[in-house]
């Protein structure tokens, strides 16, 4: 091959390797969801953040709690500069814990000049997210049948029917009257006195020796929120029968009783709630201090709210 054949070669594979050039924006903020706008109820999907700005600015502030009411876990973070731009991308595992249309509100930053003078702001355009549910539909399956033909019943004597319906109408008359005397016999005692806190006393006072607590190691954070879920499924469990301790969390949020005992604003609390926990045990996400004392507040609001008045 000529040598001015493979140069030709070589600086075209060059320039097809060569990164993208970064936009030429003062500041831009992009969000991204590389697997499309349908995801799953409580189910990772990856969403990536983008920020641009000019070298003549000061670094734009970034919060997470900007994604809300999206839980996200950061899992990579990448940036590059031209000289004249820098470029970060922030790739995340994001949860949703509300079912059906959500929309993320356009998010707002701002960055100084570096040689002074008012600051400049970008944003990005909304995010509409359409969630389903991860619950696989009934499937009756396909009726079975009797593998052998049935066998005519054989004719029997009705009086045994006939003694066990009388011996079965005394013993009723029996069970009834035990019952009106021990009734009248309860009527004549005084009534009981209280049996101890009530529910949401209980549960603030849980969640008061949660909040004291300060775990020093992933073993302890893990601790400190399996307690705090419980804390919350039990009161539910004893404020309003919901049989919360046994349900996940999707099906607590999304069963008619729950929705029968708690306003909507609340229902979406416990979700969050619950949610963020299972993300600490399922999802091993670590929470920072400012996250673990977000969440013990939440959980007292939710118990205010709902005790009786």
């Amino acid at each position: 091959m000529r040598p001015a054949l493979l140069l030709s070669l070589l600086a075209g594979l060059a320039g097809c390797a060569r990164a993208a050039s970064i936009a030429d924006e003062e500041l831009a903020l992009a969000l991204t969801l590389p697997a499309g706008t349908t995801v799953e109820y409580g189910r990772p999907f990856a969403l990536e953040v983008t920020r641009t700005w000019s070298e003549a600015l000061l670094e734009p502030e970034w919060s997470e709690r900007a994604l809300e009411p999206l839980q996200v876990q950061l899992e990579d973070v990448t940036r590059r500069a031209d000289g004249a731009h820098v470029e970060e991308r922030r790739r995340y595992r994001a949860f949703a814990f509300r079912e059906g249309g959500l929309e993320l509100d356009p998010i707002v930053i701002s960055a100084l000049p570096k040689a002074g003078g008012g600051a400049r702001s970008a944003s990005s355009v909304p995010l509409a997210l359409v969630v389903e549910s991860a619950l696989a539909a009934d499937d009756a399956g396909v009726p079975e049948l009797p593998s052998e033909p049935l066998v005519p019943p054989v004719a029997r004597p009705l009086w045994p029917w006939a003694l066990g319906a009388l011996v079965a109408a005394l013993l009723g008359q029996l069970v009834r009257v035990a019952l009106r005397r021990a009734a009248a016999r309860r009527a004549e005692l005084p009534p009981p006195a209280p049996s101890g806190p009530a529910a949401h006393e209980r549960a603030l006072e849980r969640l008061a020796r949660l909040r004291a607590r300060s775990p020093a190691s992933a073993l302890e954070l893990d601790a400190y929120y399996v307690e705090a879920a419980g804390a919350v499924r039990d009161y539910l469990g004893e404020r309003f029968e919901l049989r919360a301790p046994r349900r996940t969390t999707e099906e607590l949020v999304a069963a008619p009783e729950t929705a029968r005992a708690l306003a909507e604003e609340q229902r979406e609390l416990v979700g969050a709630l619950l949610g963020e926990c299972d993300l600490v045990k399922f999802a091993r996400h670590a929470p920072t201090a400012a996250e673990r004392e977000r969440l013990s507040e939440s959980a007292v609001r939710l118990v205010r709210e709902t005790s009786p008045r």
